[in-house]
């Protein structure tokens, strides 16, 4: 048998998450780590939403099980609270992250026109800014920019979504 199944079936079987493959480029968008390796201010996928670790208590082995850990985590792009229970063996997924730094050329019907900032000069208008307070900050400080300074944003990807996450003015180069 040949696609994604045969190759990766090890794998999938212990990820949760409806997608684990990106389409796109099939690069992973999570990765399977043992529940008791997971780590406060670490990531994991609680019901498919990419999240950042809390807390994290572990209960002691029971008489007829193992032990468990509760996890309480944060959604990474919407702040919203998740928890999850599973025992301290169990593989769960975590999310693969990426940021990347640009720099915003212009702002069109709340799409940002970037380009990016590790020399490649690589340029994207597909990027759109949410009703959040990071795109607010991002408009306000865009429309104050002085003529010698540029706006730099941090964009963070995870599980197929895209966001920005951090804004900064900088002088520009």
């Amino acid at each position: 048998s040949s696609g994604i199944n045969a190759e990766y079936g090890d794998i999938l079987k212990f990820i949760h998450c409806p997608c684990s493959i990106d389409m796109e480029d099939g690069s992973a968008l999570t990765v399977p780590v043992q529940c008791s390796a997971l780590r406060v201010n670490g990531h994991m996928c609680i019901k498919n939403h990419p999240c950042v670790i809390k807390n994290i208590d572990t209960s002691k082995t029971g008489k007829h099980g193992s032990a468990k850990c509760s996890i309480t985590a944060i959604d990474i792009f919407t702040g919203k609270k998740y928890e999850e229970i599973s025992p301290s063996t169990a593989m769960v997924p975590t999310p693969v992250i990426k940021t990347t730094e640009y720099v915003i050329i212009g702002i069109n019907d709340n799409f940002l026109d970037l380009m990016s900032t590790d020399g490649k000069s690589e340029m994207r208008s597909d990027l759109k800014l949410f009703d959040d307070e990071e795109s607010k900050l991002v408009l306000k400080r865009y429309e104050s920019l002085k003529d010698e300074e540029e706006l730099i944003v941090t964009v963070v990807k995870a599980m197929g979504d895209e966001r920005v996450k951090n804004s900064k003015i900088k002088a520009a180069v």
